[in-house]
């Protein structure tokens, strides 16, 4: 969906949208984004809601999810120049974090949607807090059903181990 420039009247633009797309990792069902886009100076605001379904593997236990994510953003569209358009790229400071810079003489909202999508996926991903994962050594779900493999210890933490229960039996 493309938004010209020239299209924005003063009071702003009602903008309704929905779209899905695939990331190596995670599907995105983008189920609506109810906003505005207003123009301001040179520049123009989207403001609205954005509301999604992330599908994806739990890191865990590997095992496939889905999780709905509601979001407010406010996303400010600077136009760039031919000028500064030509410029070398520039890394973006902090402050930069919200504003979204284009060089055509339209917003494309597809792009500016899915990149806020995505930006809204956690680094860890978990199909719940208390997730057990996998087992190392037989790979069992341990959120499914128990084994009966018997955990290696690792001899460098046998003093600590020891010093531990000594404490413990102290306090008794």
């Amino acid at each position: 969906m493309r938004i010209y420039f020239e299209k924005i009247p003063e009071e702003g633009l009602e903008i309704n949208f929905s779209d899905n797309f695939e990331t190596s990792e995670s599907v995105f069902n983008i189920n609506s984004f109810n906003g505005t886009v207003y123009a301001v100076n040179e520049n123009f605001i989207l403001t609205g809601n954005l509301n999604i379904t992330i599908e994806d593997s739990c890191d865990r236990c590997l095992k496939k999810f889905k999780e709905d994510v509601d979001e407010k953003i406010l996303i400010e569209i600077v136009k760039e120049s031919s000028a500064e358009a030509e410029a070398e790229e520039i890394e973006l400071k902090d402050e930069d974090m919200g504003l979204y810079f284009v060089r055509e003489e339209y917003i494309d909202m597809e792009e500016i949607i899915s990149q806020e999508a995505v930006l809204l996926r956690p680094v860890k991903r978990l199909c719940s807090h208390d997730c057990k994962g996998l087992c190392p050594i037989c790979g069992t779900n341990l959120n499914e059903e128990t084994c009966s493999c018997k955990q290696e210890t690792d001899d460098r933490w046998a003093d600590l181990k020891k010093l531990l229960e000594n404490k413990n039996r102290n306090e008794v």
